[in-house]
């Protein structure tokens, strides 16, 4: 008796699990399938790339660089926007955006090298 109670209750637990898991990659795959070119993504590995293409289980996906990287597509986690500033693609608009507006005034010397000089080091070269 005790053996088939320990028997069904293990049954019970397979058809669980494997209805969950069946219901995680069903929603793996409509999300794959809703993605559109230019969408960003975030990889298992925590990368922020935009989606280009996918032929099979290949994943196109491409760097805010602009060079292209080719995944499995188990390794995609889903479509999520990156925690940082991007720099619109050609047609985009980005609205409200007051650091793209922002300025700064540099030297001859930063725009050419790229570093900023400290003030306390032009005194040093005074003395």
């Amino acid at each position: 008796m005790l053996m088939l109670i320990m028997i069904l209750f293990l049954g019970v637990m397979f058809f669980m699990s494997s209805r969950a898991r069946k219901k995680q990659q069903a929603q793996q795959e409509k999300m794959q399938a809703s993605l559109e070119p230019g969408t960003w993504v975030r990889t298992i590995g925590g990368l922020y790339l935009r989606y280009v293409d996918q032929d099979g289980n290949v994943m196109v996906l491409e760097t805010p660089g602009g060079d292209e990287l080719y995944f499995n597509r188990r390794a995609v986690i889903g479509p999520e926007e990156p925690p940082f500033a991007v720099a619109p693609v050609e047609g985009e608009t980005e609205a409200g955006s007051s650091a793209a507006s922002e300025t700064t005034e540099t030297s001859p010397a930063e725009a050419q090298t790229g570093a900023v000089e400290d003030p306390e080091d032009e005194d040093k070269k005074q003395d």
